[in-house]
């Protein structure tokens, strides 16, 4: 199993919390989109479903969505949601 490893020693082809949000990290900075938009583009590339976004969401990744989202007014803010 891939808990006692440090990040560095994880194959490759293991995706991580902490890789997955690094990728949309790069991703929103060099494309210059949101983080809504680059999950999605994420998993229409890979061809994921939402279940597999969700679990591979760490929680500051999950943060940062739920921020962009309530200050673009397209979810109402719920002090309980930030506690997931």
């Amino acid at each position: 199993m891939t808990e006692n490893l440090a990040p560095e020693e994880i194959p490759d082809n293991i995706l991580t919390k902490e890789k997955f949000a690094a990728l949309i990290e790069d991703l929103v900075w060099d494309e210059d989109i949101t983080y809504i938009e680059a999950l999605l583009k994420f998993q229409e590339k890979n061809e994921l479903d939402e279940i597999n976004i969700k679990e591979l969401m760490d929680k500051t990744l999950y943060d940062k969505v739920y921020r962009e989202a309530v200050d673009s007014k397209q979810l109402k803010e719920n002090p309980v949601a930030l506690d997931c």
